[in-house]
């Protein structure tokens, strides 16, 4: 008994990004006899590029500056432009929250999948720190599995304000 290879593995070949390529496939038998050709295959697009850039936006965007709402629950909100990937289109978004700053991996909410996926707004519920500038950072996974770079809203600050305290009243 001969095992019979359903895949091949062709190398060297010099593939060019957003070019979707072909394939068809005969057998042989052990006489050497070629069958007759497979239909076309469906196809595989060769993405080597992520999702382009897009802009994040809070609840409220001033002056050119990004704001993230905030409400008195303590959910943050953002929301975000579509993604654009022209090989392998855009699949998911993800969302982290960080706070004071705006780099490395999320230090307020790790790395969530936006639901529904292709949805460009997000709420999240976390506690909360006075004197504390949180972010949100999104990210578009395209169709190759490829990241884009993450992009950040405006930072929005959490400040302790507490009124003023009437002990007594006196109309003297």
């Amino acid at each position: 008994t001969t095992a019979i290879a359903t895949y091949a593995v062709v190398t060297g070949l010099t593939l060019q990004t957003g070019t979707t390529y072909y394939a068809k496939v005969s057998a042989i038998s052990q006489s050497l006899v070629s069958g007759n050709f497979s239909n076309v295959s469906n196809g595989i697009l060769v993405d080597t590029t992520p999702a382009l850039s897009f802009n994040v936006y809070g609840g409220t965007t001033t002056a050119g500056q990004s704001l993230p709402s905030i409400d008195n629950s303590g959910a943050l909100s953002a929301n975000w432009d579509v993604a654009v990937d022209s090989e392998s289109r855009v699949l998911e978004y993800y969302y982290g929250i960080w706070k004071n700053i705006k780099s490395g991996e999320p230090n307020v909410s790790s790395w969530q999948v936006n639901d529904p996926v292709l949805k460009t707004s997000a709420t999240v519920i976390v506690p909360l720190e006075n004197n504390t500038t949180y972010y949100f950072g999104i990210k578009a996974k395209n169709g190759a599995g490829l990241y884009s770079s993450v992009q950040y809203s405006g930072g929005i600050r959490v400040e302790s304000s507490s009124p003023p305290v009437i002990l007594s009243l006196s109309d003297k």
